[in-house]
């Protein structure tokens, strides 16, 4: 009996480990992988993003949405989608119901900056420099890349 339970219990382990090891590994973190049966819909959408195929990473994504409502990834990533396929208002959209889940989401705090200067809005892109200074400070690449949008729009604004 206690054999069984002996490999009962390291049967779920490993299988807890190979599950949050392949989360891990896809980019995500442990309180916001997607569900394992949106994975697919998920990864689906974060290729189409590297490819710029927006389109495709908006369809897939927003299935995944459906699936896990409360993901603050998928939501930074729909924003990411719609803002570089030119629907600013819609990415602005998705990365505030991101933080709303996750107020130091980091790509969310950075993009939702990136969004307020496609807007034209350097004061509120500037704030998000500010929350992003005190979420994990200037030598983080978020904060960094922000940083120099900032700097660059102001040399040059649109």
């Amino acid at each position: 009996m206690q054999n069984i339970l002996r490999k009962t219990t390291i049967s779920v382990l490993l299988a807890a480990s190979a599950f949050y090891s392949s989360a891990w590994a896809a980019g995500g973190s442990f309180d916001s992988t997607p569900k394992q049966f949106t994975a697919s819909e998920f990864e689906q959408g974060r290729t189409a993003i590297d490819k710029k195929d927006w389109n495709n990473a908006i369809s897939h994504l927003k299935k995944a949405l459906a699936e896990d409502k409360n993901n603050a990834d998928i939501h930074s990533y729909l924003g990411y989608a719609y803002r570089n396929s030119g629907n600013w208002d819609e990415g602005i959209k998705y990365y505030t119901s991101a933080l709303a889940i996750n107020p130091n989401h980091k790509g969310a705090n950075e993009y939702l900056g990136q969004a307020y200067l496609n807007r034209g809005n350097v004061a509120l892109a500037e704030q998000q420099l500010a929350k992003l200074d005190k979420i994990c400070g200037q030598s983080c690449t978020e904060y960094k890349t922000l940083a120099v949008a900032v700097a660059d729009y102001k040399k040059n604004p649109k």
